[in-house]
This record gives structure tokens, C-alpha cells and sequence, in this order.
């Protein structure tokens, strides 16, 4: 009886999930972007939203190990049932930061805000931006 509770349960959040509407978000290639690291060092990265472009945020990236290996990429996705359309529509502009993977495990994370030691590169996003780099955001 269990089993067929928790296979109704599935069916039913399968076809919720499958009929969200995506008309907004111009296929697949709008629900991820891919970070690119083309350094030789390993680099953490963190999108600060709504923040202006001079700040930091207060998201410590070693917390989440957002880390793109040297040479390598990452696929992030802005979240189960939206797209980058739809959140660059209501918000224009976004920012994403690259940070020194050593100097950010090495240094309190209020240092980083304040003085923005590690930090090696902001780059704004906006849907143009996206559109025009094929949906990926290189560092550097």
C-alpha cells in the first residue's frame, strides 16, 4: 500500500512539474547559464542579486563550494520552474563575482566585503549580455 501511495505521489508531481509553463524562457537554453573558468587556477564564483555592482554580498562562496576548476565549467540554473528570462526581465542588470579560491578559504569573509581582497573579477549580466555569449559568462 505504501509503495502505491509513493508512485501516486510521484505521478502527480511529475505531471506538475511537467506542464509548468515556459513560454517565457525560449527553450532549455534560457534555464542555465555556464560559468567558464579559463584560468589555471581553481576560482569560486557568487551571484550577488540586486546588489549594486561595487558591493559584495553576504553569500560566502566557500560555504557553498561554488568553486570551477581550472580550465573547466559549470552549468547553474536559477531554480526549479524559472529561467534567466524572466528573472533578467524583472531585474535588468545582475552581477556574478570570481574570487581567489586560496585567499577566499584563508581570509574571514567580512574582510573579503569590506576590503574585497580576492575578489578578481564582476562581470554585469543582463539578457543581452546572455543572448549574445551564448548563455555562458567567462572568467577571465
Amino acid at each position: 500500500m505504501k509503495l502505491i501511495n509513493s508512485l501516486i505521489l510521484l505521478m502527480i508531481v511529475s505531471t506538475l512539474f511537467l506542464s509548468c509553463d515556459r513560454n517565457s524562457c525560449n527553450g532549455d537554453a534560457s534555464l542555465n547559464v555556464t560559468l567558464k573558468n579559463n584560468s589555471d587556477s581553481p576560482i569560486y564564483y557568487s551571484f550577488f542579486w540586486k546588489s549594486p555592482d561595487t558591493s559584495i554580498g553576504d553569500e560566502n562562496p566557500a560555504i557553498y563550494k561554488t568553486i570551477i576548476s581550472p580550465k573547466n565549467s559549470y552549468t547553474h540554473g536559477i531554480g526549479l520552474g524559472d529561467c534567466w528570462v524572466d528573472m533578467l526581465v524583472e531585474t535588468s542588470t545582475q552581477y556574478v563575482h570570481f574570487f581567489n579560491m586560496d585567499t577566499i578559504d584563508q581570509i574571514p569573509w567580512e574582510v573579503v566585503k569590506k576590503t574585497q581582497r580576492g575578489l578578481l573579477a564582476r562581470k554585469a549580466i543582463n539578457l543581452e549580455y546572455l543572448e549574445s555569449h551564448n548563455w555562458t559568462i567567462e572568467y577571465p
